[in-house]
């Protein structure tokens, strides 16, 4: 069952590569991305669908869309004891996460309406628990970061 929900890493940043590539024809020269992956060996593991695409995304309409000049999407992933850690970063327009992961629909803020965090965050805590998730720090007008812990997840239905 775990195998429907999940894909390789390496899978999920062909999805994201394609995703920034669509960006850089409609932004041009105004946008910029980096993908830093700390050892080839880490494509192998596993991760919810979804987990990063979202983040980049929201770095791209969020954070850079309204941005003049443009600017500058980084990703790094690297693995840390048990865990794979995932950094989205954005030097964007950033936002005020005070209540970014609200469950309550009518208190969140509209003109934020960030649904993908709380979707990527609620789906990893079902799969891995209360230990594992996303961590946003952001400051208007200089950028957001979103860092993921996941457990090392090698597939086959084992965590």
């Amino acid at each position: 069952m775990l195998n429907l929900l999940t894909l390789t890493l390496e899978e999920e940043l062909r999805y994201v590569r394609y995703y920034l590539e669509l960006q850089k024809e409609r932004y041009g020269e105004k946008l910029h991305y980096e993908i830093e992956l700390e050892s080839q060996d880490l494509l192998r593991y596993c991760l919810p669908k979804l987990t990063i695409q979202p983040l980049v995304e929201n770095s791209v309409v969020h954070g850079l869309e309204n941005k003049r000049g443009g600017g500058s999407v980084r990703i790094s992933i690297w693995e840390e004891e048990d865990e794979i850690d995932i950094r989205v970063w954005d030097n964007g327009v950033g936002f005020d996460t005070t209540n970014l992961f609200q469950t309550d629909v009518d208190e969140v803020d509209n003109q934020h309406n960030h649904v993908a965090l709380p979707n990527v965050q609620r789906r990893i805590q079902l799969l891995y628990g209360q230990a594992y998730g996303i961590s946003v720090t952001s400051t208007p007008g200089n950028g957001t970061t979103a860092l993921v812990n996941l457990p090392l997840d090698r597939g086959g239905g084992e965590l």
